[in-house]
């Protein structure tokens, strides 16, 4: 199948970036948790999550639009790149003011004990990391999948130096982190405009067409982007609104743990996105998108199984004895990850060959409605253990549902989506087959 020729390349090329990023970032993880210990961790990581959480509740569809109408070639680069400098310059001056215009309110609530500059650090990143989104999606759209993970291990690497130097050549604390994390981004924004700019020339001019064709797509499935997001998050401020910034650091920790399982998956998700998006029958996108989840679930329960014991000895190791209390809640995390990591798999093939982003998004409600109600539950009592079980419980019932789901408009069991086949394992001698192609020529001679 000739959709399947580039999937493995650009799976190798990206697991091995991706290695060296996931590294890379967790070091540079470490030293930030390590080092501002945990209440000033908790408000670290409110400030990052306001920043993601606003450029996922304000990306308007626009990431998921920009890949699948460049993967089927609809738009052009120039006139794609415009229309998201553009949407995400608005959505950035939007959300200041209404920070702003609110910023009373929100210190006496879900950023209370937070210093009001930092917040307003966060959202005023907000252009720059939407319009790194938006750039992350072209790319994907153009199947430029090796460029964009050379781009990211830049990013990783900058942030390391960075972070580095603020906390510990000049020991800034607090400030010298969120400095640190804003600078990167603000960098990394403008080599990707560099970059993008030199392959098609952004031309100052807004194709209305494609703009409202882009958005009215997008908003399809962002209505869902929305609700995920919502269950995604609202844990952490809840709990900063209930318990403070510490148990935020507590949880923070685990979060970031079981998160990076998914981003083992990023390789997987980038090569195989631009194949489904624009496979020529749904046949054939059935045929990757089953393949690929089997692998994902597989693989994340493997990992899955094997952290869970380990947990306390590896957060000891890590981050130090101060942040055991965040094992518990990474073990019941462990638990739901695993069906994230397939539904980012099987939201590309609902989206772009099924064509039910509607449906999905009332799905991803369903489940921001059983969150939020099993949050205001949980926490208050149970602190970080209670945010985690809010969670994994979330994922349990979405996934269930999601199963359901697909078996009845697609015909795909959950055997075929989740239990992988003996013929399955034919696919890592593959992968290993092609790890030779890019072993340099005088190794391979050695070795012979």
């Amino acid at each position: 199948m000739d959709n399947l020729t580039s999937i493995p390349k650009n799976t190798i090329i990206g697991f091995a970036i991706n290695l060296i990023i996931f590294a890379i970032g967790a070091l540079t993880n470490i030293l930030i948790v390590r080092i501002l210990g945990p209440k000033d961790q908790g408000i670290y990581f409110m400030v990052v999550t306001v920043n993601y959480m606003i450029v996922s509740l304000g990306n308007m569809g626009l990431g998921i639009a920009n890949t699948t109408f460049l993967a089927q070639k609809k738009h052009s680069i120039s006139d794609t790149h415009f229309n998201s400098i553009i949407t995400a310059v608005s959505i950035g001056g939007i959300c200041i003011a209404l920070y702003l215009g609110s910023q009373s309110a929100l210190e006496f609530t879900i950023f209370q004990g937070i210093d009001p500059l930092y917040v307003l650090s966060g959202i005023a990143l907000v252009p720059f990391t939407l319009y790194m989104f938006f750039w992350n999606s072209i790319m994907v759209g153009l199947n430029a999948i090796i460029l964009l993970n050379k781009i990211l291990l830049v990013q990783t690497l900058l942030s390391f130096l960075l972070v580095f130097a603020a906390l510990i050549a000049f020991k800034l604390g607090i400030n010298g982190a969120i400095g640190a994390w804003v600078l990167a981004n603000t960098i990394s924004a403008a080599i990707m405009f560099y970059l993008l700019h030199r392959i098609d020339k952004v031309k100052i001019s807004v194709n209305y067409s494609a703009f409202k064709e882009s958005i009215f797509f997008g908003l399809k499935s962002h209505v869902g982007g929305i609700a995920g997001y919502i269950w995604l998050r609202l844990d952490a401020f809840l709990l900063n609104m209930y318990h403070g910034a510490i148990a935020v650091g507590y949880y923070s920790v685990a979060v970031n743990l079981t998160e990076m399982l998914w981003r083992f998956m990023q390789p997987f998700y980038n090569a195989i996105t631009p194949k489904i998006a624009g496979a020529a029958t749904r046949q054939e996108s059935e045929v990757l998108t089953t393949k690929v989840t089997r692998h994902v679930f597989f693989i994340l329960s493997v990992v899955a199984i094997v952290l869970a014991p380990l947990s306390p000895l590896l957060i000891r190791f890590l981050y130090g004895s101060e942040y055991l209390p965040a094992y518990k809640p990474m073990i019941i995390l462990l638990v739901g990850t695993v069906g994230i990591g397939v539904a980012m798999i099987t939201s590309v093939y609902f989206v772009c060959q099924l064509k039910r982003p509607g449906f999905l998004s009332f799905l991803a409600w369903i489940n921001a409605i059983i969150n939020i109600a099993l949050c205001f539950v949980l926490i208050p009592r149970y602190v970080a253990v209670g945010a985690a079980m809010a969670s994994t419980l979330t994922y349990i019932i979405g996934f269930l549902i999601l199963l359901i789901v697909l078996k009845t408009i697609s015909g795909l069991t959950p055997s075929m989506l989740l239990f992988i086949k003996r013929g399955d394992f034919s696919d890592y001698l593959n992968v290993f087959a092609n790890i030779r192609q890019f072993v340099p020529f005088f190794v391979r001679r050695k070795a012979l």
